[in-house]
């Protein structure tokens, strides 16, 4: 019969349930995290997780209209749990009351402590919110803490005013300043009282002398960490002459001469140098003089004639407009520079100004030392100009790059600054931004990323999406560009090694156009009511839609019809498998209320991926579950449309002169060094010296220098080399996230998270927290553990003599970098401008896969001298074979760049029959009538497997292509799927065993998924294939349910399936109910493989290395499939993945002729008369083959 349960069993289960609720909510506040942590994004998850846990209980209350209270008590249960939580409240209040009275009482070692209680009070406000009572309980004593401080911080203030003695008002501004970093909250009020004492000893020649006894006295300080920040603190002008002083200490006695002696690079006149800097060095000085004694002579360095007004590029000229500026430069950063002496004489080493090394470089981008005497616009027509100078980290680069673009304005070019960090490029623009208003060229200069630059660039006549969405919307409308004639351009580099990563060099600016109105919002909300028919609703059918009439109507009175149809069947597409598109949905920001769909992005969860229809649907979905309001989904709803692919590294070569600045020339390859001079005609190199003499840095030699680990012993190897710099300060770099958090939570780590010194900086830091530790950084026995981020740009200062004496800071980095030169930007985060310090390296045995090291290389390291030369070695092949991969694809998309340029022109001259044609080819979706062939790609993504990753994303474009034409040329009207799947191992979590894309007709989003995929993980020689195949039966079953079923499975690694003692030894790790929990059921590949061969599943293996042959050939021969041989990582790999995939779609679609087809027009070589064997055995037959060796070595037609 039908079960049923009495009442008093149901009440008795409810009441167990909300009782464990409860518990759970008061357990979580008995342990410490959340007051302990020094991070308030780990204090804001924690509150987060904690309302989580309560919400059960509030919802529960509507219970208590059917309960009888007597017997269940809905609202006491709720009301126990809100005044335990409310006692708990009160608690660290009353206990940060205490703390506030010792610390502003004196008590410096409790500043920490204070932060962290006022942090737990604000992050129960922000995000206990719904709990009205504890929120305000938890906003009400926060503000009576706060108007405390700030009474005692205004009496502290004037003690410090009132006090004669210099040493006891040194001690005061050290404890308020030791409070600003220590209690990040109040950083910028406190900091604020330090500034409003100083300048009041800032007024008059008399009281200045103030400034400089507390100099004197500072400088000699115990707290010796704390009191060189009040000097050096960019926060407190009212030191900066000293800071200045202090610096010029430290350069001023390397001259110009020593400069020019050591200078390297390429046809170098050095004695044209040195006249040159000697004549600048006195109408430099000049200018300088006058402007102190004459304070008009500052407002009128823009207006000289030579500045305003003048013509030609003579070097005469162009010398005073360096000397005007940087005049400018010092004197608005040295005003007080006159009161530092009774007498009001000048004293220059207390002014900022120029070192000769960086005149010198602005020399040589400049070409002073060039014939001829003037910039000739023959010679940088030429690329004469492009040069690249290397400055050490730490050492101007960005004055140097502020004063060559502030040149060029002058001249009259367009100068963009491209950087690789939105954050540095803000701060550099900012740094000089009031120079550039007063000299007129604030117009003419822009910093950003290369990204945005680009993309400006692209879009520098009009936004392409508005004139798009013009022409195709309206007839007669005009684009309304103005192709006016424009300055040349010149863009200058910082960091010219970044520009060779993936993310700029071997990428593309997809442009897309959001068209949103009306009838669009109707046609789309229509498609999405038929989505439980989407297996069978048609293009004929959608169209049948009145809404889709209306919206046809208003696309050009029907003309631009033929681009709807390809984007209403990219919708439809989109449905077959909305139910199963993997996204993650979060809060836009802690407490907002508001929620916004992202996507796993290596290991982050970005926000800015945006699959087209597929997320739209995601949003649809999401606001049925009540998660997203109306207004949300609204503003996602819109056609998007393809209207182009644009390379980044084809941008730069619209420049007419190309320069940069960076701390890594000497470490580019080759390889990198010949593309800057072919393709970027940049052939000019300068090296400079360091101006702070012989660098104190040491890489520590022998097995404490480099250290290989297994992952058992990993985490203890850098728990030694904390132990042993416990008396420096440690900065530990982890490539990621994901990493340091392991490190973070290891039974090693956890008797230091409780430590005051201890400290994570990651992307998720807040920006007060970021500071503050970054400031902390140098200070003896901290340790700081940071992202690889922030191993470039950062400014670890270290001012704590006890750390100097021994040693300097230590930085340890716990990975092997794909370059060089990121290597070398972490290594200068420590000894920095004279300083000492010291490097090493403690790496991941497993993680070496991916540079081709195996276990027998390091076991053959280990036993000769030079580990570190030798990883170097391999990283530099790594390095050397991949880029002719990345120039490849540069090739495939540099066509997709012209075809997008023509777009321009077909835009400029409103040829919509023109700009129509391109819109339908870039946005065409094969939605055929014959059937769709459906493919699952499962591909190895542990550490081993990154040239198939690599190669995966790069050809996944191609693959449609070829796979398209060729279908074209055949007549064929079916369509076909791809869906790629990359698994790893149970030694990763749950959400990077298996990451999955959507199911896709067309290549950009497969792609896009690709690039937040990463080789890493894998413990021993087997891998979770098992988990990959249960993905696929998934898969297969949906298939069935919907009615469009899976065809194939492609399967590409280079190691066995887990057996089941790995399955269950792996499983181990985490527990079996980790992994059912997240949808990982207990299998093993036999049983996987056998419903596959049930459903009568092809799976097609392909091992990528001889040990793994014979597991995959049993795996294709239970499901009737192909077994062979992918050589990926040879020189022709990534054409073998092409024609892997690419033939076994069309193999599907249209059996062996269709192969043929393929072979013999995109494998050269393919001359055989296959016609009568079938394509099993042409993959056997010894003729040329598309993934034979043989074959592939061979070159490719293009």
């Amino acid at each position: 019969g039908t079960p049923f349960l009495l009442y008093e069993d149901a009440q008795k289960c409810i009441r167990d349930s909300l009782l464990a609720w409860k518990a759970d909510v008061c357990q979580r506040l008995q342990g410490n995290e959340h007051l302990i942590t020094h991070n308030s994004s780990d204090r804001d998850s924690f509150y987060k997780s904690l309302l989580s846990s309560y919400q059960p209980l509030k919802h529960a209350e509507i219970l208590a209209t059917h309960v009888d209270a007597a017997t269940l008590d809905v609202k006491q249960i709720n009301r126990q749990c809100i005044d335990h939580l409310h006692s708990e409240v009160r608690q660290f209040a009353n206990e940060l009351d205490k703390v506030a009275k010792h610390m502003l009482d004196g008590a410096t070692e409790r500043y920490e402590e204070f932060y962290q209680l006022w942090d737990n009070l604000r992050a129960v406000n922000e995000h206990l919110a719904e709990i009205t009572e504890v929120s305000r309980e938890a906003q009400n004593r926060k503000g009576d803490v706060e108007r405390d401080f700030d009474r005692q911080l205004l009496e502290m203030s004037k003690a410090i005013s009132v006090e004669s003695d210099a040493k006891k008002q040194a001690d005061m501004l050290v404890n308020l300043k030791s409070m600003a970093v220590k209690v990040p909250c109040f950083n910028e009020r406190v900091c604020r009282k330090i500034n409003d004492v100083l300048n009041r000893f800032s007024e008059s020649r008399e009281t200045y002398e103030i400034i400089g006894q507390l100099a004197l006295e500072l400088e000699k300080h115990t707290d010796s960490s704390m009191a060189h920040l009040l000097l050096h603190d960019k926060q407190h002008d009212a030191f900066k002459d000293y800071d200045v002083l202090f610096r010029n200490q430290k350069t001023l006695s390397f001259k110009a001469e020593d400069v020019v002696a050591a200078l390297a690079g390429d046809n170098i006149e050095k004695a044209t140098l040195l006249e040159h800097y000697k004549t600048f060095d006195e109408e430099y000085w000049s200018l300088v003089t006058s402007g102190l004694k004459d304070e008009t002579v500052f407002g009128m360095l823009p207006n000289h004639p030579d500045i305003k007004g003048g013509k030609g590029t003579s070097l005469t000229r162009i010398r005073k407009m360096m000397a005007h500026l940087f005049a400018y430069w010092t004197l608005e950063r040295s005003r007080n520079a006159v009161l530092s002496t009774k007498d009001g004489k000048l004293d220059k080493a207390r002014l900022l100004q120029p070192h000769a090394a960086q005149v010198i470089a602005i020399f040589r981008l400049l070409g002073f030392d060039m014939p001829g005497g003037s910039m000739e616009d023959s010679t940088y027509k030429k690329g004469g100009f492009n040069h690249l100078v290397e400055i050490k980290t730490g050492e101007g680069k960005s004055v140097v790059l502020a004063i060559t673009a502030a040149v060029w304005a002058l001249l009259g070019f367009q100068v963009d600054c491209a950087c690789y960090s939105a954050y540095l490029s803000s701060r550099d623009y900012e740094a000089f931004r009031t120079m550039f208003d007063a000299f007129g060229v604030a117009n003419l200069i822009e910093y950003g990323t290369f990204q945005v630059l680009c993309e400006k660039f692209i879009n520098r006549n009009k936004d392409i999406r508005q004139s798009v969405e013009a022409i195709i919307r309206t007839k007669g409308t005009s684009t309304g560009f103005t192709f006016a004639k424009t300055r040349d351009k010149v863009l200058l580099i910082d960091e010219v090694d970044v520009f060779f990563q993936q993310e700029f060099y071997g990428s593309k600016y997809c442009l897309i156009t959001s068209i949103r109105y009306p009838a669009v919002t109707a046609l789309i909300k229509s498609i999405w009511v038929h989505r439980d028919t989407s297996t069978r609703l048609s293009l004929h059918d959608i169209k049948g839609y009145p809404e889709y009439q209306k919206c046809c109507s208003e696309l050009r009175d029907g003309q631009s019809e033929p681009l709807l149809e390809e984007l209403v069947k990219s919708m439809i597409v989109a449905l077959r498998h909305y139910k199963t598109h993997q996204y993650e949905v979060r809060e836009v920001a802690p407490g907002a209320r508001q929620w916004k769909i992202g996507y796993k992005d290596q290991d982050t969860i970005s926000y800015n991926v945006h699959y087209g229809y597929p997320t739209l649907f995601a949003y649809f979905q999401e606001h049925e579950k009540k998660r997203l309001d109306a207004d949300q989904l609204e503003k996602q709803i819109a056609l998007f449309i393809n209207c182009g692919e644009f390379s980044y590294a084809e941008v730069p070569k619209q420049y007419k002169i190309v320069m940069g600045v960076t701390g890594t020339l000497s470490s580019l390859t080759k390889q990198q060094t010949e593309v800057l001079e072919t393709e970027y005609l940049i052939r000019r190199r300068t090296y400079l010296p360091s101006v702070y003499g012989k660098s104190n840095f040491k890489f520590l030699s022998g097995d404490s220098g480099v250290k290989i680990e297994e992952q058992a012993s990993y985490h203890n190897a850098i728990m030694a080399t904390i132990n042993k710099c416990k008396e420096r300060a440690l900065l530990i770099f982890f490539e990621t996230r994901q990493r340091l958090e392991d490190f973070q939570s290891c039974d090693a780590m956890k008797h230091l998270v409780a430590q005051k010194f201890f400290k994570t900086v990651t992307e998720r830091t807040t920006n007060s927290n970021k500071e503050a530790a970054i400031v902390q950084a140098g200070i003896k026995g901290h340790i700081t553990l940071l992202t690889r981020e922030f191993g470039r740009g950062t400014d670890f200062i270290c001012y704590d003599r006890d750390v100097e004496n021994e040693g300097g800071v230590h930085v340890l980095q716990t990975f092997l970098s794909e370059d060089t030169a990121e290597e070398i930007q972490i290594k200068g985060r420590t000894a920095r401008q004279g300083h000492s310090g010291s490097f090493s390296m403690i790496l991941l045995q497993n993680e070496l896969e991916k540079f081709g090291i195996s276990s027998a290389d390091v076991e053959t390291f280990r036993k000769k001298e030079g580990i570190y030369e030798n990883l170097d070695k391999k990283r530099r092949e790594f390095f050397d074979k991949q880029l002719p991969v990345t120039m490849r694809y540069l090739q495939e998309i540099s066509a997709k760049h012209k075809e997008s340029m023509q777009l321009l022109d077909h835009l400029n001259k409103s040829d919509f029959s023109a700009v129509l044609e391109q819109l339908i080819a870039w946005n065409k979706v094969a939605l055929g009538t014959s059937g769709c062939s459906r493919t699952i790609c499962l591909m190895d993504a542990t550490g081993s497997m990154y040239d198939l990753l690599t190669k995966a994303k790069f050809t996944v474009g191609v693959m449609f292509e070829r796979a398209m034409e060729i279908l074209a040329d055949k007549g064929h009207s079916g369509s076909f799927e791809l869906q790629f799947v990359c698994y790893r191992n149970y030694d990763c979590q749950a959400d990077r065993l298996l990451q999955v894309s959507p199911w896709e007709a067309r290549p950009e989003n497969l792609r896009r998924f690709m690039e937040g995929v990463d080789a890493k993980g894998g413990t021993h020689w087997e891998e979770a294939v098992e988990v990959a195949l249960l993905h696929a039966n998934r898969q297969v079953e949906d298939g069935h349910t919907s009615g469009i079923p899976v065809s194939q499975v492609i399967l590409i690694g280079d190691a066995a399936p887990n057996t089941l003692e790995q399955v269950n030894e792996g499983r181990r790790k985490h527990g079996d109910a980790y992994w059912t929990g997240h949808n990982v059921p207990h299998t093993t590949w036999e049983t996987e493989v056998g419903k596959l061969a049930d459903h009568k599943i092809p799976v097609h293996a392909f091992y990528v290395i001889m040990p793994a042959e014979e597991a995959f050939q049993k795996i294709a021969d239970a499901t009737g499939g192909h077994c062979e041989f992918l050589d990926v990582a040879s020189s022709s790999g990534a054409e073998s993945l092409t024609h892997v995939v690419t033939e076994r779609i069309l193999k599907d679609l249209g059996g062996d002729g269709f192969v043929d087809a393929y072979r013999a027009k995109f494998v050269r070589g393919y001359v055989t008369d296959l016609s009568s064997m079938t394509f099993e055995q042409q993959q056997t037959s010894t003729g040329p083959g598309p993934c034979q060796p043989a074959s592939l070595s061979m070159s490719t037609q293009q």
